[in-house]
């Protein structure tokens, strides 16, 4: 894969009941608990069984500190109607987190707000970190994409200044384009130097 290229996420139509075979799997990076209600769709991948993809991916478990919440059509579920789980091999298509319910939802809009991915059971909300598991583990690009220095000052600034990350990756999107909006989104920018490496920078101000 190039910067250039676009990052097609995972549909529901790899599992053997979904509602809609073109649903995206969703990506979701840092805490998204604020507010009151979902703050993304999570879509059907077994209507059969009333199983839902919370992400596309494992995230943080209850016992290390995620919460989450589920609606449908906006209104609060009670936890007693559905199970959590933060990393399901579901239909052995790879690990997912997935949300099933005691009943169908079919007619319903179904939407959540928790927390993300994970690395050793903390949860990834540095931009840096993210922005590494996006390229990385959703993109297979390798550590040698980055100019190391850059990477480490840019992280560290961040930790620096706490700026905390979060956001959900729903659609298909050009690789570089998810990258100029997630360093954006704390003044940050990115290039390419004359190695072809990926420079990161985050202005502290000085």
């Amino acid at each position: 894969m190039k910067l250039t290229d676009t990052l097609y996420l995972a549909r529901a139509g790899r599992y053997s009941s979904p509602k809609n075979t073109n649903d995206r799997l969703p990506i979701v990076y840092g805490d998204l608990t604020d507010g009151n209600e979902g703050i993304w769709p999570l879509p059907c991948i077994d209507t059969t069984n009333f199983v839902y993809c919370y992400a596309a991916h494992a995230v943080l478990s209850v016992a290390n500190g995620n919460s989450i919440s589920i609606y449908a059509d906006g209104v609060l579920v009670d936890p007693a109607n559905y199970t959590f789980n933060q990393s399901n091999n579901y239909e052995s298509q790879g690990i997912i987190a997935t949300v099933t319910f005691t009943s169908d939802q079919e007619s319903k809009t179904i939407s959540a707000r928790g927390k993300g991915k994970d690395s050793g059971g903390i949860l990834l909300d540095n931009i840096i970190d993210i922005l590494e598991d996006f390229l990385r583990i959703e993109c297979g690009f390798d550590l040698s994409i980055f100019e190391a220095t850059a990477k480490s000052t840019a992280r560290a600034k961040c930790e620096g200044q706490i700026y905390k990350a979060a956001g959900v990756i729903n659609g298909d999107i050009e690789v570089w384009q998810q990258i100029i909006q997630m360093m954006g989104s704390f003044l940050g920018s990115a290039w390419l130097n004359g190695q072809g490496q990926l420079v990161l920078h985050i202005d502290d101000g000085n």
